[in-house]
């Protein structure tokens, strides 16, 4: 029983030891993250590539150090080491530490739409209504929360964008806001029809918002050169082309 307790506790505290004072330490969230960061795939993820290329560009050859976690534990584990240097991404518009310090410089625009399957008509929110949506666990929808507290929308919580877009095929959920470009690439991995699927505008509801690096209160004094180095990616083309290469 006690040895049973003891690697019970090591494997509760495992995460909380990977971060590295000496070292940078990059934050990777597992499953949910994808495009953005991916984990033992044929791509490294969207936000990882730039990343590299905004190193090379400020001349970072030190290792880094690369730390995945499940995405709540993520959070908890950022806010435990924020004077530590950590970098990973985020946006103005979401609620937790991904969006305590950003960079000034945006990465790039996302755009969510409304998976339904075919023929399901949506023209106002109304017409969720007495509907069920699928929802990640942990993620904010800041635009539709309202109409859940008020139960005018029934909720299907799930851990993955894969379960969410499968039980929208299955008819377990009426349909599913989310990233565009993420969707996307959740319907090429599983393998779904994408004709099976619509996208409705849902600008009016979760708007357009751009993605930055996010980075811990031990960088403060370093976000500039990261700064710059994302305005030259920019204007030498280099992120359209790292955006393009997700999108084929």
């Amino acid at each position: 029983m006690r040895l049973l307790i003891f690697f019970l506790f090591i494997s509760l505290n495992s995460h909380a030891v990977q971060f590295n004072k000496y070292q940078l330490n990059y934050v990777v969230l597992e499953k949910t993250a994808e495009p953005f960061q991916i984990i033992n795939g044929h791509k490294d993820g969207l936000i990882t590539d730039i990343i590299n290329e905004i190193n090379k560009e400020i001349n970072y050859t030190n290792k880094i150090n690369t730390i995945t976690l499940p995405f709540l534990r993520a959070l908890k584990v950022m806010e435990e080491n924020n004077d530590l240097r950590w970098i990973s991404y985020g946006a103005k518009e979401w609620s937790t530490i991904q969006s305590k310090l950003l960079s000034k410089e945006p990465l790039f625009k996302v755009e969510h739409k409304l998976v339904t399957r075919k023929n399901f008509r949506f023209k106002k929110i109304e017409d969720l209504f007495g509907k069920r949506i699928a929802l990640i666990s942990g993620f904010n929808y800041p635009g539709i929360e309202k109409y859940i507290k008020n139960k005018k929308i029934d909720v299907l919580i799930v851990s993955t964008h894969a379960s969410a877009l499968k039980a929208v095929k299955i008819k377990r959920a009426d349909a599913f806001p989310e990233i565009l470009l993420r969707v996307k690439h959740h319907i090429t991995k599983e393998k779904l029809n994408i004709k099976d699927y619509e996208f409705h505008n849902f600008n009016k509801y979760i708007g357009s918002y751009n993605f930055h690096l996010a980075f811990s209160k031990g960088m403060k004094g370093q976000i500039d050169k990261y700064d710059s180095a994302i305005r030259k990616l920019r204007k030498d083309g280099k992120i359209k082309k790292i955006i393009w290469n997700y999108l084929r």
